[in-house]
């Protein structure tokens, strides 16, 4: 098929199967055929100015949309320009495409033939002209207008000499080692689309084949200039240089024979300032651009036979646009309220020292904003009238001569200025009131905002009866009988809608109606056996009844006669028997006692009849003398050498820094520890505990930073014997390939009953939650017992012994928790309550069977050391309870006690004061701990304390 001139009508075959083109932003080219496809008609541009101009070549007004159409090359002026289109020869018949047919609709159906503005024309960077038998690459460069709504170039398409179509950010093209190629120009040709779909304009690119003897361009390397980086190295990026500032372009060729080269690099962009440092080393710097510009490089290098290699690199450079920045919205008052005029103040600035503007809007309507006349950041604010409290939020905006925008949104709390109503008076239909009678009280008051008022009357005495009558200020009060007069008081409130109060009290006197004893006398206060006295009754009635009199007296023997008068009574006591003598009290000269020594005991005592007393002194340890000295109210006390007391040793062992030293003291007697001996590897956070009087201490796990740091042994002592620890077991339940100890753990036991139990802690992998128990007589390691209800670690134990109650408090990153077990069966914790403070690593006792446990300071929340103290009821689970406070504020501390005797003690730590303190309290008695003395070496975060108690 042939085509004729214009006004021809092409066959329906081919106009039915052409593509659609967009023209709207014209093709540069000449010989170019435009088909319509509602006239069919073919019509000629023979010229760019022609072409460009449709209304020369195609009537509008027969073409219904711009869109429909087609556009051919005349094969005899082929170019490059075109190659996104298909080519024909003169028969209309496709004599080659550069597309595939599927790549030829995709590009169409974007309805663009030149997408000249969304995505930048690539630059190919790549020799101008290469050796044959040789291999090199083309690299494309391109940006997205995009990017600040994300977009960035997402792929290449290339089209190779060959018409190969490829994807990629570069490729390599190989050339055949064919002599008969030199001369030839291999066309290439590159198109951008970004992630939003927007394709660039095609791009292309000629590379010569030279001979092989020509120099050769190897490397092109570009790196930020070091001497002085206006820019950050994080920054870097290889494809995009920013302006005003400097690279380093460094040229890696070679010369086939060997020869000396000479490098020249130019761009096409004048101002770029080029600096040739080294032979093959320049240095670029770029000033300022008023936008994203991409510049060409063109490397030359020349060998001693002139022959050059030549090739072109591209390179965008970035305009950067700085926002502005709000540092902060300042107010003249921080707290806003309705109705109040307010003052805002913007600070703010440019990076680029612009001058900006500013735009204040607030979500209601309502708020009045004002901008200063004389300082533009400045801005008045009035609240409108608000039913409650509101938050108000502004949209604050900052705006430079580049017409660059930064918004900081602000919101503020407008307080609802709340009026109370008021109680202007209280008043009774009658002012005397008596006991079994009503009375009606009548409340006046008035809200200043007109709202309605609720009403509300309760007295102090609950056996009056407070009701409301069906008027809302109106109440009826019905008092009960009283044996005497009694003063009641009411107190009255009042509630608008505001939720605002107005209280009044209201203090009545009732009278009793019964008679009164005003008081009694006799004719003598000291009253002997076998005497008799009068006893004279002085007594009214409020009704001026007659009254009658009754006496009695709680001893039978004792004969009471009333008299010819009714109030005057005789009586008349019997003979009785002699009373016992009484001891008053007793004093040591010494209160803290000590083994082999002798102290004086003095006892006070009187008796009722003045008669001789003899004495008698008693000890229920037969080792103790007890001897009567010259005065019979006196005696001499000597102890035997007990060693240390047994039952009332408080052991505590190990701390902070790997320290394996054991310490003990007599928990009944205020004094310094003493040591009694070593741990068998020095330790903190182990947990301890033991069989009471059964005497034997058990040290479990622990942290020690120079051996293995999570310790699984455990050691014991035998509590009333001053000695080094013996290695007891090993700490054997661990997670998965954990095979380590921990520390942090809690211990407790039943005392007497064997069983110790260690629970918690932290084994190298994270806190665990698991449970296990030993028996305490018998040497071996842990067995299973169960689980805490949560990971813990750093948390306090007590018991009440053998009532076999375990209980677990604080811990795991300071909390609340408190929970138990029963100590003699396997099994899960239970939850008991909470604490009143959350904490952790803090010190806790118990008096046993006496069924109260303590806990004393510890790490509170924000890493503050605590001074209070807590106490819970063992048997009985509940919120924990006020006991008072430390003597001084510390954390990381132990605690002891011995048992019943009801002395706790609190150990070492770290605080406001020295870590070697130990206070004590008195379990049973609420209050404040006070200073028993000092530890051989301070220390805190202390291996578990234990006693034979």
């Amino acid at each position: 098929m042939s085509y004729e001139e214009e006004g021809s009508i092409l066959d329906e075959e081919i106009a039915g199967t052409e593509a659609v083109w967009n023209l709207e932003n014209g093709v540069v080219g000449r010989n170019l055929f435009v088909l319509t496809k509602d006239t069919d008609v073919v019509k000629r541009g023979d010229s760019v100015n022609t072409f460009l101009n449709l209304e020369e070549i195609i009537d509008i007004n027969e073409i219904s949309d711009i869109y429909n159409v087609i556009v051919f090359i005349d094969t005899e002026l082929e170019s490059n320009i075109f190659n996104r289109i298909a080519f024909f020869d003169t028969d209309l018949t496709i004599q080659r495409t550069l597309f595939t047919e599927a790549d030829m609709n995709l590009t169409m159906s974007n309805g663009s033939f030149y997408e000249d503005s969304s995505v930048m024309i690539p630059a190919i960077n790549g020799p101008t002209q290469k050796s044959y038998g040789t291999s090199f690459t083309l690299r494309a460069d391109s940006l997205s207008s995009y990017r600040e709504k994300g977009g960035y170039v997402e792929v290449y398409r290339w089209v190779l000499n060959d018409g190969t179509v490829v994807s990629g950010d570069s490729v390599v093209v190989d050339i055949p080692d064919d002599y008969n190629l030199i001369g030839d120009v291999w066309v290439f040709s590159c198109q951008a689309i970004d992630v939003l779909g927007n394709k660039s304009r095609i791009s292309n690119f000629s590379m010569t084949i030279a001979e092989a003897d020509y120099p050769v361009i190897d490397i092109v390397d570009w790196t930020i200039n070091d001497v002085n980086p206006k820019i950050l190295k994080s920054e870097w990026n290889y494809d995009e240089h920013i302006e005003n500032n400097s690279y380093v372009l460094t040229i890696t060729a070679f010369d086939p024979q060997d020869q000396d080269l000479t490098y020249s690099l130019i761009c096409d962009d004048g101002s770029v300032e080029i600096t040739q440092i080294t032979d093959n080393v320049f240095n670029v710097t770029y000033l300022e651009y008023a936008e994203d510009t991409v510049v060409i490089f063109t490397v030359t290098v020349t060998n001693e036979d002139n022959l050059t290699d030549i090739e072109s690199y591209s390179k965008t450079i970035i305009n950067v646009v700085y926002a502005p920045v709000i540092n902060n919205i300042n107010w003249d008052d921080d707290n806003h309220a309705e109705n109040l005029p307010y003052v805002m103040t913007i600070d703010a600035y440019d990076p680029q020292g612009q001058d900006l503007t500013y735009n204040v809007v607030a979500n209601d309507i309502n708020v009045t904003i004002v901008q200063d006349s004389g300082m533009n950041n400045r801005w008045y604010i009035t609240y409108p009238n608000y039913l409650s409290d509101t938050i108000v939020s502004y949209t604050i905006t900052a705006t430079n001569e580049d017409m660059v925008s930064i918004d900081r949104s602000h919101s503020k709390l407008v307080n609802c200025l709340k009026v109370p109503p008021v109680i202007n008076g209280l008043s009774w239909d009658n002012e005397t009131h008596d006991e079994g009678e009503t009375y009606e009280l009548t409340i006046d008051a008035t809200d200043p905002q007109g709202q309605n008022l609720t009403y509300a009357v309760v007295c102090d005495d609950a056996n009056v009866t407070i009701t409301q009558t069906g008027i809302p200020y109106i109440w009826t009060s019905i008092y009960p009988e009283y044996a005497i007069e009694t003063i009641v008081t009411y107190t009255i409130l009042i509630t608008n809608e505001d939720e605002m109060t107005d209280t009044d009290t209201n203090i009545k006197t009732v009278h009793s109606l019964d008679p009164i004893i005003n008081s009694y006398s006799w004719d003598d206060n000291n009253h002997e056996e076998t005497g008799t006295y009068e006893l004279t009754i002085d007594a009214t009635d409020p009704q001026s009844q007659n009254l009658t009199y009754e006496v009695t007296c709680d001893d039978p023997t004792v004969t009471i006669v009333q008299t010819g008068t009714p109030n005057i009574w005789d009586v008349t006591y019997p003979d009785f028997v002699d009373p016992d003598p009484i001891i008053n009290s007793y004093s040591w000269d010494n209160d803290n006692h000590e083994g082999t020594q002798t102290y004086e005991l003095t006892i006070d005592a009187t008796d009722p009849n003045s008669q001789d007393l003899t004495y008698e002194v008693t000890c229920d340890d037969p080792t103790v003398t007890i001897v009567q000295t010259g005065i019979p109210n006196i005696w001499d006390v000597t102890y035997p050498d007990f060693g240390p007391l047994g039952g009332d040793i408080g052991v505590f062992a190990g701390g902070y820094d790997n320290s394996d030293i054991i310490d003990y003291i007599t928990i009944s007697t205020t004094t310094n520890a003493a040591y009694f001996g070593d741990l068998t590897i020095g330790r903190s956070a182990s947990a301890g505990f033991s069989n009471g009087i059964n005497d034997r201490g058990i040290f479990a796990a622990g942290y020690n930073s120079g051996y293995q740091y999570h310790i699984n042994i455990m050691d014991y002592i035998t509590i009333s014997t001053s000695t080094n620890a013996t290695y007891f077991g090993d700490i054997i339940i661990v997670y998965s390939s954990y095979n380590f100890g921990r520390y942090g753990s809690g211990g407790t036991s039943n005392g007497t009953n064997e069983r110790g139990i260690v629970a918690g802690g932290d084994y190298a992998a994270g806190f665990t939650d698991i449970i296990e128990y030993v028996t305490i007589s018998t040497l071996g390691d842990t067995i299973d017992f169960g689980s805490l209800l949560i990971s813990n670690v750093y948390m306090s134990g007590f018991s009440n012994g053998i009532n076999e109650r375990g209980v677990f408090i604080g811990g795991n990153s300071i909390n609340n928790n408190i929970e138990y077990i029963t100590i003699n069966t396997i099994g899960d914790a239970t939850d008991f309550g909470d604490l009143l403070v959350s904490r952790t690593t803090a010190g806790a006792c118990s008096n046993n069977i006496n069924e109260r446990g303590v806990i004393a300071g510890g790490t509170g929340t924000g890493n503050t050391s605590l001074q209070s103290i807590e106490y819970v009821t063992i048997n009985t689970p509940s919120v924990a309870t006020v006991f008072g406070d430390l003597f001084h504020i510390r954390r990381r501390t132990a605690g002891t006690s011995n048992g019943t005797n009801e002395r706790g003690i609190f150990i070492g730590g770290d605080g406001e004061a020295s870590n070697n303190i130990i206070e004590y309290i008195t379990i049973n008695t609420t209050g404040d701990a006070t200073d028993f003395g000092d530890l051989s070496m301070g220390r805190n975060t202390l291996t578990g304390t234990l006693s034979n108690a």
